[in-house]
């Protein structure tokens, strides 16, 4: 092929052009970039890439920037403001590989205004430096972007609920503190809470799991108070606990409900029923212990001071009353040593059992002697008759008169004649039965 000499120094034009071109390419492209682009937009460098970011002979192409940076172009918080849509505003390149892509409004991250991305930084929140939040599990690029971060709480929170509650947790907590939680209103529950059940730690009714720790809340059995309460009537009055007690207190009774005391292990009967709660059931705290109910000293005072221990009151007394006492004549008789007979029957009690100076009962054996009671009218007179026969010689129960006595016979001095009519007085003068003379002279003067 035949070239003309014009071609061949054409071609060689060319070919030293290009390597000219070659050899001046960094300079040239020095002159047109005003830097080195950050590290982020590295594979964005070289001429043939402006027109990535910028628009033909004019600056930054906000759409531009939005092809790339997909979230930004989701037009949530902060770039969804109309003061923050040119990306200009905040974010400046070519400054180097090393520099930074954001220009914060105070010269530092602190300074930056947060309430104004949509999420207000609140109680504990404000203390915290931002890269507390803003952390690379949080961030796929932490260097170069604080986008990316959820504003749900489980987003940097642990869930200590389990998923039990919603997972709202600004229903019940706040950014201050986790607890206490000043919104949560237990009465907005299924199970409100009334009386002492107001007062109560959660933990006391919410126990925690044994497999995780965390505390329960689903409690699925709350319609009983035998769910969270020992039964102290072991089932004996049932299941419906509220038909007697209220929340107030396990000793106040429900209001409005008369409380019916035939249902426990002590039937009131009696004068029991007019007594007061208060005077068995003390509200001193001291006193709360289980009453004795099944022995009268539980609550009474014994006062027969032990004297009387073979029996139990109710042998003799009843809950009507406490006197008079059922212990009748006939028991008198068959249990005890002394026979009540005669006039003593229309003796009271007292007259026999009682103290003279203590007035106490005495209840303990008695001798059965007459002159254990009665005064020695005879003033010992017939001392040896009575250690021999006792009273009962000549007397009976019946009364005082001397009616088995035989003057014949138990005497020395048989009456005969006029002396049979005479009382026995008239001889035997303030009560003096011997010794006594013998003769009419000892008795009679002067014929008289």
């Amino acid at each position: 092929m035949f070239l003309s000499p014009f071609s061949l120094v054409m071609s060689g034009f060319s070919k030293a052009l290009l390597l000219l071109l070659f050899l001046l390419a960094p300079a040239f492209s020095s002159q047109f970039s005003p830097g080195d682009l950050n590290a982020s937009h590295a594979h964005l460098e070289g001429l043939g890439n402006c027109l990535k970011c910028h628009e033909a002979a004019k600056k930054v192409s906000h759409q531009k920037c939005l092809n790339c940076h997909s979230a930004v172009a989701k037009n949530k918080g902060l770039h969804s403001r109309a003061d923050y849509q040119n990306c200009l505003t905040c974010h400046k390149d070519h400054l180097g590989k090393e520099s930074s892509l954001i220009r914060w409004s105070g010269g530092k991250p602190d300074s930056f205004n947060h309430n104004i991305t949509g999420f207000r930084l609140e109680g504990k929140h404000r203390q915290l430096a931002c890269d507390k939040c803003h952390t690379a599990k949080q961030i796929a690029n932490q260097k170069t972007s604080y986008l990316g971060l959820s504003k749900d709480c489980f987003a940097c929170h642990k869930d200590p609920h389990q998923n039990q509650l919603s997972s709202t947790c600004t229903n019940c907590h706040n950014q201050d503190s986790w607890k206490p939680s000043p919104h949560f209103n237990h009465n907005k529950t299924r199970y409100k809470l009334t009386g002492r059940h107001a007062s109560l730690k959660c933990a006391q009714c919410h126990k925690r799991s044994t497999s995780n720790g965390s505390m329960l809340f689903n409690i699925s059995n709350y319609s009983t108070c035998s769910a969270c309460h020992e039964d102290k009537h072991k089932g004996l009055l049932g299941t419906t606990c509220e038909k007697c007690h209220s929340t107030e207190s396990w000793k106040t009774l429900a209001k409005g409900v008369p409380f019916n005391h035939d249902l426990t292990r002590y039937p009131l009967k009696g004068k029991h029923t007019s007594v007061k709660c208060q005077q068995c059931h003390p509200k001193d705290k001291k006193n709360d212990r289980p009453l004795v109910y099944n022995k009268c000293e539980g609550c009474h005072k014994n006062t027969h001071v032990n004297e009387v221990t073979q029996s139990p009151c109710e042998s003799c007394h009843t809950v009507a009353q406490f006197s008079p006492a059922t212990y009748s004549m006939a028991r008198h008789n068959a249990q005890t040593h002394f026979k009540i007979s005669g006039a003593h029957l229309a003796v009271s009690c007292k007259a026999c059992h009682v103290r003279p100076l203590s007035k106490q009962w005495d209840f303990r054996s008695h001798e059965t002697g007459c002159a254990n009671c009665h005064p020695n009218k005879h003033k010992g007179a017939f001392r040896a008759i009575n250690e021999a026969k006792a009273c009962d010689a000549c007397h009976d129960d019946r009364n005082w008169v001397a009616s088995k006595f035989n003057h014949n016979q138990d005497s020395r001095y048989i009456l005969d004649g006029a002396h049979r009519k005479l009382a026995c007085r008239v001889c035997h003068q303030g009560g003096i039965y011997q010794p006594l003379p013998l003769t009419c002279q000892g008795c009679h003067i002067n014929g008289k």
